[in-house]
């Protein structure tokens, strides 16, 4: 359940495909293509969804790792690219930390 500007929504985890931070508050992209605008940093949005799936690969945005279709490497970038959205780049601090997540993911 994720509360929004004083009304609830229901959401699955498996329905979300990523968080992305805006200023102070958090928008998550939906699968239907919805969007809900929470007033909510994405700082506190990571102890609701970290661990599990979903994994912060830049300080803008937490994606659900379940959904990303493909991982590419452009100019000594990382990016990842998820369910007919836009690719998300991997900050250089976090590709390592992604990467071992990954390998710890297809082990389970």
């Amino acid at each position: 359940m994720i509360v929004y500007f004083n009304q609830t929504k229901t959401a699955k985890l498996k329905e979300i495909v990523f968080l992305e931070a805006i200023i102070n508050s958090t928008i998550i992209h939906l699968k239907s293509g919805d969007v809900i605008k929470v007033g909510k940093t994405l700082k506190k949005f990571e102890g609701d969804f970290l661990p599990g799936n979903f994994f912060r690969v830049n300080r803008k945005c937490i994606v659900n790792l379940d959904l990303v279709k493909t991982k590419k490497k452009r100019n000594g970038q990382i990016f990842v690219k998820i369910m007919g959205n836009p690719e998300i780049p991997i900050s250089r601090r976090r590709i390592v930390i992604f990467e071992n997540f990954l390998k710890n993911m297809n082990r389970s």
